[in-house]
């Protein structure tokens, strides 16, 4: 059943103290009705028109907006208002003068299922069936900046205010972004203002490139970590799927999971430690240290290989990418396997293992939440299977196969010789076998 959230939002910015200058007023004014436009067209959900307003400089940040909008047709916004805020200093709420009146769109049926996820969420009772409430309503990032508004580009706070559906609070997220004007299209929205830590391609390694929060020291240098370690990861994480991905790769650190989860959809309430589509970049949430981060890192770089294996990889089971990218991160993540392992064998003692036609689709309905742990862990579990009992080369042509579009059951008698069910109860056959032998204080 089709989803729609019930979304409202203030999009403000930060002026500069003082009256600007005419041609610094008439640009602000012309950013101004940009900003109506884009009321105009997310209340409409109307990604066309919305996209038409981003700038597409940047066009792994152009696919992320077009992903944005995309979520529209399940979650989509009824409300929206921006309005700019003067002062140079991070506005505050009780404050802020008042938002311009929202834009409206009829109310929309409520729905079954809720947005997204990646682990199970905090469900407050409040919040309707398939519904997620935010836990954290206000985020900042990035420092107080001077606004500017230039001939051609301009830079400033911009805050985001929004609710939906089933939320007693709204979200908050203010951040620093840029518009670009140009000649012929006029002013349009460029995206978040980054620091930039930076590796070009030499020899074997085709570089990377990791953005991060303007002026965090400690982000430049888990950035500058993150550069001096992907030679590494990639090299690590290339070689398990026998690959030689292209590009450079282009890492976004994230101060706040709110910050990560409102640059995916509006609605995206649920818990993630990073993020990776086709054409966008690798998105991750900022750790204490490098160190904390690599599994994530080689994780998600994992994803962005196997895009590259096959033009319908985004169609695979979602057990499959998740058990993959795991398996592929194995090297940095210490007595995983054996977690894993022991996670796999106490489903069977308790006859849960997840059927794995539940767990194929993304995002999980409302009924098979409780198999979300089950998406990742045994999905890599049967991946490691694949790969003892019929080693890496099958592994990979079972990869490809159902990465060209093929079923799962197409895709193991091409690449494993078999079809998926005597697979299947080879795999289960060797978890009862690990249930007779496994030590007393694994049960």
């Amino acid at each position: 059943m089709q989803c729609s959230f019930l979304a409202a939002a203030v999009w403000t910015v930060a002026a500069a103290v003082g009256e600007p200058g005419p041609a610094a007023a008439e640009r602000r004014a012309a950013i101004e009705a940009v900003m109506r436009r884009m009321e105009a067209a997310t209340v409409a959900a109307d990604a066309k028109a919305y996209i038409a307003l981003v700038d597409p400089g940047d066009s792994e940040f152009l696919h992320e907006q077009i992903a944005l909008t995309g979520d529209w047709s399940r979650l989509k916004p009824a409300s929206i208002a921006l309005s700019i805020v003067d002062g140079k200093e991070l506005p505050a709420a009780a404050s802020a003068p008042a938002a311009a009146p929202a834009a409206e769109a009829p109310p929309s049926a409520p729905g079954a299922t809720d947005g997204t996820g990646k682990e199970e969420p905090v469900k407050p009772a409040q919040a309707p069936a398939g519904r997620r409430a935010p836990r954290t309503e206000s985020v900042d990032v990035g420092p107080a900046i001077e606004p500017s508004f230039e001939d051609s580009r301009a830079e400033f706070r911009m805050k985001t205010v929004w609710k939906m559906e089933g939320w007693e609070r709204p979200r908050t997220l203010s951040v620093p972004v840029v518009f670009v004007r140009d000649a012929e299209k006029g002013w349009r929205y460029a995206g978040e203002k980054w620091d930039t830590v930076a590796a070009p391609a030499s020899g074997a390694f085709r570089g990377v490139r990791v953005l991060y929060e303007p002026e965090n020291t400690r982000h430049k240098e888990i950035a500058e970590k993150i550069v001096a370690g992907m030679p590494e990861v990639r090299s690590v994480v290339d070689a398990h799927f026998k690959m030689n991905t292209p590009g450079v790769v282009t890492i976004k650190l994230y101060q706040s999971m709110l910050h990560l989860q409102a640059s995916i959809w509006l609605g995206y309430t649920d818990s993630l430690g990073g993020w990776n589509e086709p054409r966008e970049s690798m998105k991750v949430l900022a750790r204490s240290s490098y160190d904390g981060m690599k599994k994530t890192i080689a994780h998600e770089y994992g994803h962005c290989v196997t895009f590259h294996m096959g033009d319908k990889a985004t169609d695979a089971p979602w057990w499959v990418l998740e058990g993959s990218a795991d398996l592929a991160a194995a090297t940095y993540r210490g007595s995983a396997a054996r977690s894993r392992d022991n996670a796999v064998r106490g489903w069977a003692r308790k006859n849960e293992l997840a059927p794995w036609d539940k767990i194929e689709k993304f995002p999980l309905p409302d009924e098979y939440r409780k198999f979300m742990g089950h998406v990742y862990t045994q999905g890599e579990h049967m991946m490691a299977f694949i790969d003892a009992r019929y080693g890496a080369e099958a592994r990979i042509a079972f990869l490809r196969s159902l990465f060209a579009g093929k079923t799962t059951d197409q895709a193991a008698r091409e690449g494993l010789g078999m079809p998926w069910s005597d697979v299947d109860a080879a795999w289960r056959h060797s978890v009862e076998q690990q249930l007779t032998t496994e030590p007393k204080d694994d049960k």
